[in-house]
């Protein structure tokens, strides 16, 4: 059987990227495998396999067409070929919003356009969420909202913040967003100053609290001069569209939205020139976007639900989602999340030592970036609860801090745990196996969430770690002996609590686990086993419809031939 390969560019970072470069050396081992990646970013390999751009896939050449897609921006590409040829989709996440807002055009600008893709990617009641979000996205980040937030902000005459929207410093400039704003405070009327980079097909628009103020067209280098009335201090928006990615950025594997690059921003006023300091750091307006906040209820999936011919999928949660969406007899094959069994030297106290942890102490680690649907607050609730409880405790929060509302300092300062909380910000693939070898028990949360198969989880297990998740959709269905679950909400942080008192004192229990969840790995979920199930399920399921297509075109064709034949031959 041949197989294309649809995946994540290898230039690009990636947790399915990941997923797929760890199966295809076993995959391969089954089937004959082409790898097929975003057009212009086919430089390098996976695993050991050349790229190819997508558009050079023929259909008619291959047996299955296998896409790996999950609610990445840089998935996008897949859509217009899944629309195009059909195919077996593995996917990674219910929830698509990320995919659907760097793909699906109109959805990110917003307007009718933006209305009517809601619509046709999640159906009347996730328009209704996005319409809903897109309205207050507009009163909350609108220049008129923020002069009122600045009056009582600290800063005299002559004064700048860049607020929410940027990018960071980059030497001799920074890239706004789509959407950024800065303030400034004049005494008196006066005339602000753009330099600009903006590339060619994009408008920039300077808005003001009572409306435009100017725009330039995409030229390269440009300048915009305002007249400003100096109204004490005030807030401006920079509004670039489209923010479709660059050339230069499908090169790179750059998946940021990036606006225009600007070079400077200077005010005139009673003949004293002032620059804003672009290279310091961006002052948020303390707000979240609302559309970004709905994100959970926003799967925007049917461009993939609706046209994939058939599924892979790692849980019954997922595959109950997908037969309930499409509404119509599907093929799904359900296959483990694969894990790679740990096989290396360091043991605990080796990978303390090299970590600099405590030797001594029961170590809790909660691991992958550090974010509000990952539950943080709850874990280190019940975690200082705990303290008071059992001596020697110390929590490892293994990843960045990408919190947007809760204040991670602020909460470890009123519960008084510092000296036994260790946050590691962004840490190598070589430290994030020493922390899952040094842990006794790991932590992953979530709630809510975008419905994939966590791999951390995956790689935990493979260390041989006992894990505590959550007890709702797709991380219900761990196996029961490697894995022990806790509520979403009501009950979370007491159950939480017990399990970490309880767990810290009964190493037998933790021992038992760990055996089993090596077990699980070797029996089951090891990538071997992975890629033999792989090849047997996409044997069972049928061929994207492209080539089904022709095949029966090919097959009336021929009978058609075979009639005109007999025809002839009798008359």
């Amino acid at each position: 059987m041949k197989v294309a390969l649809v995946t994540t560019p290898p230039l690009r970072r990636s947790g399915i990227g990941d997923y797929t470069r760890d199966l295809l050396p076993y995959l391969a081992g089954h089937v004959e495998v082409e790898v097929f990646v975003e057009d212009g970013l086919e430089n390098g390999d996976v695993a050991g396999w050349p790229t190819r751009p997508l558009s050079e896939l023929d259909p008619m050449k291959v047996d299955r067409i296998l896409y790996q897609l999950g609610n990445e921006r840089s998935h996008a590409f897949m859509l217009p070929a899944i629309r195009q040829f059909g195919g077996t989709v593995v996917l990674h996440d219910w929830v698509l919003f990320d995919l659907a807002m760097g793909g699906v055009a109109g959805l990110e600008s917003g307007g009718w356009r933006g209305h009517l893709a809601a619509l046709k990617t999640g159906g009347v009641s996730q328009a209704r969420v996005y319409a809903r979000a897109r309205a207050a996205r507009r009163l909350q980040r609108s220049p008129e909202a923020l002069v009122q937030e600045l009056k009582a902000s600290k800063g005299g005459p002559g004064s700048f913040s860049l607020l929410e929207g940027w990018h960071e410093w980059e030497g001799e400039g920074r890239w706004s967003t789509g959407w950024s704003m800065f303030s400034v405070a004049m005494e008196g009327k006066g005339e602000l100053e753009l330099e600009v980079d903006l590339p060619a097909g994009r408008t920039l628009e300077l808005l003001g609290p009572e409306g435009p103020l100017g725009s330039l067209q995409g030229q390269g280098g440009s300048k915009l001069r305002v007249p400003l009335s100096g109204d004490s201090r005030t807030a401006l928006g920079l509004r670039v569209t489209p923010t479709t990615p660059t050339a230069d950025q499908r090169r790179v594997g750059d998946d940021r939205v990036l606006g225009a690059f600007v070079r400077s921003i200077r005010t005139f006023c009673g003949g004293a020139e002032q620059i804003l300091d672009l290279s310091g750091g961006a002052t948020a307006s303390g707000c979240i976007d609302p559309l970004s906040r709905a994100r959970f209820d926003l799967p925007l999936n049917r461009p993939v639900v609706r046209l994939a011919d058939a599924f892979l999928v790692h849980s019954d949660w997922m595959r109950a989602q997908i037969l309930e969406q499409r509404n119509a007899p599907t093929p799904i094959g359900l296959i483990p999340h694969g894990s790679t069994p740990f096989t290396g030297e360091l043991d605990r106290e080796e990978a303390r030592r090299a970590l600099g942890l405590p030797a001594g102490a029961i170590l809790v680690t909660s691991f992958g970036a550090i974010q509000e649907h990952k539950r943080p607050e709850p874990l280190l609730r019940a975690f200082a609860l705990a303290c008071k409880e059992v001596d020697g405790l110390h929590l490892v929060m293994a990843g960045e801090d990408r919190l947007e509302q809760l204040d991670l300092s602020g909460l470890v300062d009123e519960l008084g745990i510092g000296s036994r909380l260790t946050v590691t910000g962004f840490l190598s693939e070589e430290d994030i196996t020493r922390h899952l070898v040094a842990a006794d028990l790991c932590v992953n949360l979530r709630g809510p969430s975008t419905g994939g198969t966590s791999g951390a989880i995956a790689r935990a297990l493979g260390v041989g770690r006992l894990v505590v998740t959550s007890d709702r959709g797709e991380q219900a269905e761990w196996p029961e002996a490697c894995v022990r679950r806790v509520p979403v909400g009501d009950g979370e942080v007491a159950s939480l609590q017990e399990l970490i008192v309880g767990l810290a004192g009964d190493r037998e229990s933790r021992l038992q686990a760990e055996t089993a969840a090596r077990e699980f790995v070797r029996d089951t979920s090891s990538w071997e086993r992975v890629g033999a199930s792989y090849a047997k399920l996409l044997a069972l399921l049928p061929c994207h419809r492209s080539r089904a297509r022709s095949l029966i075109s090919e097959a009336v064709d021929s009978a058609d031939e075979r009639r005109r034949e007999r025809r002839d031959q009798h008359s």
